[in-house]
């Protein structure tokens, strides 16, 4: 396909069309003027022709491609495309072919209302996952086309509804090989989660995935359209793919229980852990409260015997301090008429110094 590289966009201007009505007005009224009725009357029909040929009107959300002699232009390394609405072009040397600028939207794998099982997996397309199982995803896309130019160069031509059958082709053998790559490398678990990972290792979808290594390809941007939506619908198995997701299934179980199991034990290991902790912090303030009391003998022992507080006492200071407490207690037992009971081995020590501790007790 040849293609004119020109600087005007379109051959027939308003200049040209000046031109053109005025000559007619011209040779009319010259053929008015020596009474050439027909003459007049062809030449203003042949403008009348003429016009109703050069004008155009593209539809809504459709482009008009250019041909020119019968080949596109291109303006400043773009093809010359025409917008949405009323335009003149000239007759014979230009036409347009329109092509639809919408977003369209295909299915593969999609099942029929009235088709049955098994006809529909002899038709589908099998894909792979990493396991080697069979599945049968029911895959959308959408599209549309953002260069005409490039679009009809690959040529098949342009159908009834502006769209190319042969992109359509292309697009869907894109689809269905990026799709094959990708679910190749998951296993079917994770494909049933319909998410995977990206090279950040952030989540999306299986569909976005497949969409970006599409649009990496080589040459993707020379069919002049955009990939919008790759999306898994549904996804179904053959017998053997369901046994082997039965069997996926319940190792799923039996490894959620052994998790639950270990989340249990590891629970009961925290409590058990608590306890202990609780019993060492009770130990330890047991502890420190012997020792307070022993530091407070000590020194009431030491303050007796005539030392510091700090200074160590020995078994001896301990004994002349307890028979001080003992002869203290009977005493006060003569005074106030109450019983003191003490060990029948401390009455001979006790007898043996009570004299002088009554004694000492008097006022």
């Amino acid at each position: 396909m040849k293609v004119m590289e020109k600087r005007n966009g379109n051959l027939l201007g308003p200049w040209v069309l000046l031109i053109i009505v005025t000559i007619a007005m011209i040779v009319s009224s010259i053929s008015i003027y020596f009474e050439q009725w027909r003459v007049a009357i062809g030449a203003m029909g042949l403008v009348l022709v003429w016009a109703i040929l050069a004008f155009r009107i593209i539809k809504p959300a459709f482009a008009g491609l250019v041909f020119r002699f019968g080949s596109r232009v291109i303006i400043d390394g773009e093809y010359l495309t025409l917008k949405e609405g009323w335009v003149f072009i000239f007759p014979i040397l230009e036409r347009i072919v329109e092509i639809s600028l919408r977003q369209h939207q295909k299915e593969i794998n999609s099942k029929k209302a009235d088709e049955s099982e098994d006809t529909y997996m002899n038709r589908a397309e099998s894909f792979s996952t990493a396991e080697g199982v069979g599945i049968f995803p029911e895959i959308f896309f959408s599209y549309k086309i953002t260069s005409p130019g490039k679009v009809f160069e690959l040529g098949g031509g342009i159908d009834n509804n502006g769209d190319s059958p042969f992109l359509v082709e292309m697009l869907h053998d894109l689809v269905i090989g990026g799709t094959r790559g990708v679910l190749a490398k998951m296993e079917l678990t994770k494909i049933l989660s319909r998410e995977t990972k990206d090279e950040n290792g952030n989540a999306i979808p299986i569909g976005e995935k497949i969409r970006a290594d599409i649009i990496g390809t080589p040459n993707f941007d020379r069919l002049g359209a955009e990939l919008l939506i790759i999306r898994i619908e549904d996804i179904k198995f053959t017998k053997g793919a369901q046994d082997v997701l039965d069997a996926l299934e319940e190792i799923k179980k039996q490894e959620l229980a052994r998790q639950s199991k270990v989340i249990e034990a590891d629970a009961r290991l925290q409590v058990q852990r608590k306890d202990a902790e609780a019993i060492v912090v009770k130990a330890e303030a047991d502890l420190a409260k012997a020792r307070a009391e022993a530091a407070g003998l000590n020194a009431a022992v030491a303050a007796f015997v005539g030392k510091k507080p700090e200074t160590p006492t020995t078994p001896e200071d301990g004994e002349k301090y307890a028979r001080y407490q003992v002869g203290m207690r009977v005493a006060e037992s003569f005074a106030t008429t109450t019983k003191v009971i003490i060990p029948a081995g401390d009455v001979s020590k006790v007898m043996s110094g009570l004299i002088n501790v009554f004694e000492a007790s008097k006022p």
